[in-house]
């Protein structure tokens, strides 16, 4: 009562906005969204072509052949990144603003986490083709929990926290300021830190799995 007409809606049905602005340095969505969406398909490629190394049928039947096959996905993918970041980007103006030799540890360890969070999956599910398809699901997943296609403070809790173990998230919140700006290694010590929380769960996910594995070997030699 007494109130005018354009006031009194909010009052009856308030609504709260909050505007939470996606990093995007040049204000350019192509310039934004075109390093994500390449090294989105890279992180799953590269995921695919990992397990393809020790999935039944295209396995190597001995241990030194398998680690041969993955040492050549490991060495082809780097080059693929490289021709990502110093030639594919070129072509839509994005030129890394940052250093080789900063640039370099925050991919390689990158892709070493990529090879550990493949291996972690496979180590604690027993079916190889099954441990292939989590892993790639999970790659599907960084698109959208690296918080390029939707901020990750708007997440709950527990799945900002959850999203933080997927490698490809530190690696984009690195790419978002490397590609832009002259950064420092130790400006992304936030990327190594993560990066250092998930080589330590990786890691154990890794040893239980070789533990569960040695102990039923040990069962089948005792029956």
């Amino acid at each position: 009562k007494g109130v005018k007409n354009e006031n009194a809606l909010p009052k009856v049905v308030p609504i709260s906005v909050d505007t939470n602005f996606t990093y995007n340095p040049a204000t350019n969505y192509v310039i934004y969204i075109c390093p994500g969406i390449l090294f989105f398909l890279f992180h799953v490629f590269f995921l695919i072509l990992i397990t393809s190394t020790w999935i039944p049928g295209t396995a190597e039947e001995t241990l030194a052949g398998r680690a041969g096959a993955l040492l050549t996905v490991f060495v082809f993918c780097f080059g693929l990144a490289l021709l990502i970041l110093y030639v594919l980007l070129d072509h839509v103006d994005i030129y890394p603003q940052t250093s080789f030799d900063v640039i370099l540890p925050v991919l390689l360890v990158f892709m070493v986490l990529d090879v550990m969070l493949a291996m972690a999956l496979a180590s604690i599910i027993p079916n190889k083709l099954t441990s292939m398809q989590v892993t790639v699901v999970a790659g599907m997943l960084s698109m959208m929990g690296s918080g390029i296609t939707w901020p990750t403070s708007m997440f709950p809790y527990w799945m900002q926290k959850v999203v933080d173990y997927i490698p490809f998230t530190p690696f984009a919140r690195s790419f978002q300021s490397f590609l832009h700006y002259q950064m420092k290694l130790e400006e992304l010590s936030f990327a190594f830190d993560l990066y250092m929380k998930e080589g330590i769960l990786f890691a154990a996910l890794i040893a239980i799995g070789l533990l569960r594995m040695l102990i039923s070997a040990r069962k089948k030699e005792a029956a």
